[in-house]
């Protein structure tokens, strides 16, 4: 497994970018997996574009269901938290008579299909052709790159059967990734590809457990055997000053050379300028066809649009006069049969470089919302309002998210270049300075282009996942002649509220009054809830403070309590120690006892009797003087020592706990030889022994 510092070096090597900071952002949004981080970071390039039967189609309203009412929507429609989703009100607006009608009607519309999370083709919407669309797939797998061109109602399984037949891996092993498509739909292997609502190319990659050693040879040498001739480009980037050697296959076609370039320098197609290409090639030829030899060297920059502050051209979608200028759209970025909504032949594909703010279904969210900050500022010129540059995801939680301190409205601007209101609007409403201070102060404003089908369809699905199917049926119903329109959203009381919806036939005035008037409800209501919350915030702190102390009185009261038990615990267990020391001694002094009269019984038996006083043999009359009391006896002058000490023992007195003491001279007699007569000790014929504890000196002298 590849190091962090190998997937950012990698990360970093195939984007261009240079700040550690920005491609660790990019990498820990990603989870640290390269190529979902690189196609977050390469913004996709725009596709060539063919007729598209779906996304022209007319649209029917829903059934209508007589059974359910309608709620009244005359006044601002507001959803709370724990309801399904926030939608649009019915606004009382000139020319929104298509919408009233449809809600007078009593539409079985509602924001329940919100319950599920993600975004998905509207109920409402109701195709009436059954002709698929093409979706050609780019699928990354190991150092190859497999194309296949399939019709979007074919499965993933199906998809999964094309790729066993290139890589060799069964379905059941696949695991494809990097679907784009806007839907909450799992892609599972019998989910059709037009249920993902993908877009006409897509660039994944496959997943594959690993391969034994001899399949992935037999499998490489299948490859080689039928691969057709490898093409080395060498292709200089201008702007990164980078040589990128590519390899191609020799049917590659130049187009997707372009886009395949777009993804490793982050140049669009529509921005490249190519020099290199052999003389009359275009992008529908083969490198084969084109004459490129290996190893050839091409350069690439990048044709940025210079600043236009002039008013944009608009032609009369009506007009039937004919456009004879020179076509310079770029034929990989738009098609002349999806510019409008009703599918017509567009005059603008003649237009003198005039597109719209929007390529055709241009990069994810955040990178289109970007885009068209980027192509105001160029169309209409400095000072223009500060667009949020992200989606429109992101604009909601930098607005309306927040803490009721943070909290500003969201200004949803809808562009639309068929309206010939459009150029007035934005050069002399929306570009004003007061408009624009205004806007930035109280605002976060976001924009979308919606003058290519796609892209409306693509902000339909975005109202809808925001806002629901209500809003979503308003939008794709509004006529040409409402836009540009300008939707003042905001939240309160943790419920998502449209306060205005501002059509382009206003003045700067009028604006500007309107705006004003927003923003003064707002703030009120706003200044309502922000006392509220600290009202609310100063209550729970209180009761805060309230638990802490009594959880802190508590914790004492077990401490205590504790302490109490632990000392009870000690004392007990030292009356356990004490008890058992008693004990033992009891046992030890009994036992010492025992054994004492034992040794008495067996010296009273070893002891001779005792010789009587009319003996005529020599005696030694002996008195022992003990502690307690004085004993006499008498011996026969030829008794050993030890025959006294015997008797000594026999009546408690062992010789071993006490000193047997002579009167004169003193000594201790026990100590010596136990074999030596009482006659030759001088016992003789009486003698007074004094008898000391030998304990008692051992404690005197400790």
């Amino acid at each position: 497994m590849e190091s962090r510092e190998e997937i950012l070096a990698n990360f970093q090597a195939c984007t261009g970018i240079e700040d550690i900071g920005i491609a660790l952002q990019f990498l820990e949004e990603s989870n640290w997996v390269l190529l979902d981080a690189v196609n977050k970071a390469i913004p996709t390039p725009p596709q060539p574009q063919a007729v598209d039967p779906i996304a022209d189609r007319p649209v029917s309203p829903p059934a209508i269901n007589p059974s359910v009412s309608f709620p009244d929507l005359s006044g601002p429609f507001v959803i709370p938290d724990d309801s399904p989703g926030p939608s649009f009100p019915q606004m009382e607006t000139p020319g929104q008579d298509t919408f009233s009608s449809y809600l007078a009607s009593g539409s079985q519309a509602s924001v329940s299909n919100r319950e599920v999370a993600g975004v998905s083709i509207a109920s409402d919407f109701v195709p009436f052709s059954t002709t698929s669309r093409k979706l050609d797939l780019h699928i990354e797998y190991r150092d190859q790159m497999i194309h296949l061109k399939v019709p979007d109602d074919t499965s993933i399984q199906v998809v999964k059967e094309l790729l066993q037949e290139q890589t060799k891996i069964p379905p059941c092993q696949q695991e494809i990734r990097g679907w784009s498509g806007n839907s909450h739909l799992p892609p599972s292997d019998r989910r059709l590809l037009s249920e993902l609502n993908l877009p006409r190319e897509n660039f994944l990659y496959l997943l594959t457990p690993d391969i034994p050693s001899e399949a992935l040879a037999n499998f490489n040498q299948e490859q080689e055997n039928s691969s057709e001739r490898k093409i080395v480009l060498n292709i200089q980037d201008i702007v990164k000053n980078k040589m990128y050697n590519l390899t191609f296959g020799e049917s590659t076609k130049v187009s997707t050379v372009k886009r395949d370039v777009a993804t490793v320098t982050g140049i669009a197609v529509f921005r490249q300028v190519w020099t290199g290409w052999p003389e009359n090639s275009h992008d529908d030829l083969s490198l084969a066809q084109t004459g490129v030899q290996d190893q050839q060297n091409f350069t690439v920059s990048q044709n940025t649009p210079a600043s236009n502050s002039n008013m944009t051209i608009v032609i009369d979608e009506d007009s039937e006069a004919e456009i004879s200028d020179i076509d310079t759209h770029d034929p990989e970025t738009m098609d002349d049969d999806d510019i409008f909504n009703g599918g017509t032949q567009s005059p603008r594909s003649g237009m003198r470089g005039i597109q719209p703010l929007l390529p055709d279904d241009f990069g994810d969210e955040a990178l289109a919302g970007i885009k068209f900050a980027e192509e105001f500022s160029n169309r209409y010129g400095q000072p223009s309002p500060q667009f949020f540059p992200g989606s429109l995801d992101d604009a909601l939680n930098e607005s309306c998210n927040k803490r009721s301190t943070e909290r500003k409205m969201l200004a949803l601007y809808l562009h639309h270049d068929h309206s010939v209101l459009t150029n007035i609007f934005c050069t002399q409403v929306l570009c004003a300075d007061a408009v624009i201070g205004l806007l930035n102060e109280h605002f976060v404003t976001w924009g979308w282009d919606l003058t290519f089908s796609s892209n409306k369809q693509r902000l339909i699905d975005m109202i809808n996942r925001h806002f629901g199917s209500i809003p979503a049926s308003s939008l794709r119903n509004f006529a040409l002649e409402k836009f540009p329109v300008v939707i003042l959203i905001s939240k309160l009381r943790g419920s998502m509220e449209i306060l205005k919806m501002i059509h382009g036939n206003t003045t700067l005035m009028e604006f500007m009054t309107e705006v004003l008037s927003a923003t003064e409800s707002y703030t009120q209501q706003l200044d309502v809830e922000r006392n509220e919350e600290r009202e609310r915030n100063e209550r729970n702190y209180m009761k805060e403070e309230q638990e802490r102390a009594f959880q802190e009185a508590q914790l004492l009261d077990e401490v205590k309590e504790r302490e109490r038990k632990d000392a009870e615990e000690e004392a007990k267990l030292q009356e356990q120690i004490d008890e058992a020391k008693r004990r033992s001694e009891q046992e030890a002094k009994e036992a010492s006892e025992r054994r004492a009269l034992a040794e008495q019984d067996e010296a009273k038996q070893m002891l001779p009797d005792e010789p009587s006083a009319d003996d005529t043999q020599p005696l030694a009359n002996i008195r022992f003087r003990t502690p307690g009391e004085t004993l006499t006896r008498r011996f026969y002058a030829t008794d050993k020592l030890s025959t006294l000490l015997i008797y000594l023992t026999s009546v408690g007195y062992k010789p071993e706990d006490f000193k047997v003491l002579s009167s004169w001279p003193r000594r201790d007699i026990s100590v010596l030889d136990p074999n030596s007569s009482l006659q030759d000790l001088k016992l003789c014929p009486q003698e007074t022994l004094t008898l000391e504890s030998k304990r008692t000196e051992e404690s005197d002298s400790e």
